[in-house]
């Protein structure tokens, strides 16, 4: 069957404006510990077009019918919701280029607040909670939101934690929860903009699961072993010297044995107590002690397999944070693919999906802004002359 897509654009406010028929769309990507990144899309009209659709921060929707939807209710699935961030007109082409960005990118517009008080104290909190209390803030305090959250999409951690979010994005915040969380934790706003705070696959927590063959659902793969990210040392400091000071050393003997010691440091005034900082130093080091294994895998939509070999997969069906395994290689590969690997990203075109995996407790995605480069947080005049371990 052919695959149809459909774009309906909305104004800020909910209200509709009008299907796109004449378009081009290529391709957009979606990663946990974010979610929906840019989509470009050229309009098939005029150079000087000025519709009501056409408008900055107007809300596109982007629906696909294919097989796997022709029995659903609404013979369609939402695979794309953002705002339009950029319109780019050229009159040589008589084109217009219209940037889309996922609403995840709008946790990084405002600060952390509550009416004008920009100072948050959470003292001996659920780590799940404190993602909660944001969210609930979040909501009140933007005009118009359309991240939306649930209790059952906003795990609690059973692990506490003491911070003062002090002039902080929402996002920096957010991340900040991230890095008190339990290990294989981790954050996503779906299509649907749901936002969602949970571990990777466990016992306790039900995920789609992927198997895809080698031959069938996919022929080409990349895998990427580096060490050129591995940091096995955490060097924190609160910023205090004398009473409540903490200054430690995080580290594993392991890793420092294999891949000699590489250190990061991290200064944050924030940590309330050693407990936090304890669990901000382990959940650094467990993230970042290994070397990164990064395995790319091109699968073939099912809509648009070439023969009966290769019959393709739902790529619709495929969300990061979702677990896989790959058949169909010798047992000599099994260092790179192990079992139950998750998706952290995806790349998706009409054709195909390229997925980017890694091995549960590894730590490939999380190694990005772990913490805010505000010059508060990095300095390190002044800090004490020697740490505790």
């Amino acid at each position: 069957m052919k695959k149809y897509i459909t774009i309906k654009v909305y104004d800020a406010h909910n209200n509709f404006q009008k299907s796109w028929e004449n378009f081009e769309f290529d391709r957009f990507s979606k990663e946990i510990n974010g979610g929906l990144g840019a989509c470009v899309i050229i309009l098939g009209e005029k150079f000087d077009y000025a519709g009501s659709d056409l408008q900055i921060n107007n809300e596109v929707q982007i629906f696909v019918t294919d097989k796997e939807t022709i029995d659903s209710d609404n013979n369609e699935i939402l695979i794309y919701s953002g705002y339009i961030s950029q319109i780019e007109r050229e009159a040589i082409n008589e084109r217009i280029k219209i940037t889309l960005l996922g609403y995840y990118t709008k946790l990084a517009q405002d600060i952390y607040k509550n009416g004008r008080t920009t100072t948050i104290v959470e003292s001996t909190q659920d780590v799940g909670l404190m993602f909660r209390n944001l969210m609930i803030r979040y909501c009140a305090e933007t005009s118009n939101p359309k991240l939306n959250w649930t209790q059952s999409s906003v795990y609690l951690t059973t692990t506490t934690g003491t911070y003062t979010f002090e002039m902080m994005t929402w996002r920096e915040s957010i991340n900040k929860i991230l890095s008190m969380s339990p290990d294989n934790w981790f954050w996503y706003v779906n299509a649907s903009n749901l936002v969602s705070f949970s571990p990777k696959a466990s016992a306790s927590y039900v995920f789609k699961y992927h198997s895809f063959i080698f031959g069938k659902h996919f022929r080409n793969i990349k895998a990427v072993t580096s060490i050129e990210k591995v940091k096995n040392s955490l060097l924190f400091w609160n910023s205090i010297v004398g009473e409540g000071e903490i200054y430690k050393l995080y580290s594993d003997a392991e890793s420092i044995i294999k891949h000699d010691r590489r250190t990061e440091k991290m200064t944050d005034r924030r940590v309330g107590d050693e407990a936090t900082a304890d669990k901000i130093g382990a959940f650094f080091v467990n993230k970042h002690k290994i070397p990164a294994v990064s395995v790319e895998v091109e699968i073939i939509d099912s809509n648009l397999a070439d023969d009966n070999k290769l019959r393709g997969y739902d790529i619709e069906s495929i969300e990061p944070g979702d677990i896989c395994n790959f058949y169909g290689f010798n047992e000599t590969l099994s260092d790179i693919f192990q079992e139950n690997m998750m998706i952290t990203k995806v790349d998706y075109k009409l054709d195909k999906a390229i997925i980017t995996v890694e091995p549960m407790g590894s730590g490939i995605v999380t190694r990005q802004e772990h913490i805010a480069t505000n010059v508060d947080q990095l300095a390190t005049n002044g800090a004490p002359t020697t740490y505790t371990t």
